[in-house]
């Protein structure tokens, strides 16, 4: 009986890897080469072929994060051909990359749905919902001292502000999402600011009475902020092994 084939992809493959993303999620070539190069690990994804069929038929990423010292996975950018879902594919890609990141030691996979019908798809496989963020707007008030740091400088800071509840995400996510997104530090806190004309704060970390000030620097009368709390629950997560905390915070968006 022929099966389907999944396995870690090779690099000759990131191609159709990519043609497969941009058909689901859209991008650029040029934001798609700087993706795969930057942020997507080949090690940390799988693809499934059919049998006889040398094209990919769907593929899976994870993000390798760490939660008070575990490991955490943090689940991207599945999708499966168009003209083949609704065939199991999908199904056969996580349920392969769960018993994968299980034997590797993994405490939890969390991801984030893009839409309702996705969140009773993954419902299936057991992850429960947790928690996301709490956002709020603030008016531009007293200038507070700001300097731009780099993706790793923010990537080291992070640790010291994140909550005990909060993901450490790795250093390739920050180097990817710069091209977007400027990083500040100040006094107190650490803060992410996309660069785009509707500059909104996608991370607050620390002081968040500096709010104020931080949304004077980029000269807008008020900004919107994102920050640790259980407003939001937009996380999804599935308990492999452990004590895993209800409210879990991520910060970025995962996708």
């Amino acid at each position: 009986m022929t099966v389907n084939k999944i396995r870690h992809p090779y690099i000759w493959e990131i191609k159709q890897m990519a043609e497969l993303w941009q058909i689901h999620f859209g991008g650029t070539k040029r934001q798609l080469y700087h993706l795969f190069c930057t942020a997507l690990n080949l090690k940390h994804s799988l693809i499934i072929k059919r049998p006889g069929d040398h094209r990919i038929a769907g593929q899976v990423f994870w993000y390798v994060c760490l939660l008070g010292g575990k490991k955490v996975a943090c689940i991207c950018g599945l999708c499966v051909k168009p003209e083949l879902q609704h065939q199991g594919l999908g199904t056969a890609l996580m349920e392969a990359a769960h018993e994968l990141l299980k034997r590797e030691g993994f405490c939890a996979v969390i991801l984030e749905p893009l839409d309702e019908d996705l969140v009773w798809f993954y419902h299936y496989f057991g992850y429960k919902m947790s928690g996301g963020y709490s956002s709020f707007f603030a008016k531009a008030g007293t200038p507070v001292n700001m300097s731009v740091i780099s993706p790793r400088e923010y990537h080291r800071l992070r640790r010291k502000y994140l909550p005990e509840n909060g993901l450490e995400l790795p250093l390739s996510y920050f180097k990817y999402r710069s091209r977007e997104v400027t990083y500040y530090r100040g006094e107190n806190f650490i803060c992410a600011i996309e660069k785009d004309e509707w500059k909104q704060c996608l991370e607050l970390l620390g002081d968040s009475s500096a709010a104020g000030g931080i949304a004077e620097f980029p000269e807008r009368p008020h900004l919107r902020f994102t920050a640790p709390g259980d407003e939001e629950y937009t996380l999804m997560v599935l308990n492999l092994a452990g004590d895993i905390p209800s409210n879990l915070y991520s910060g970025f968006p995962l996708e």
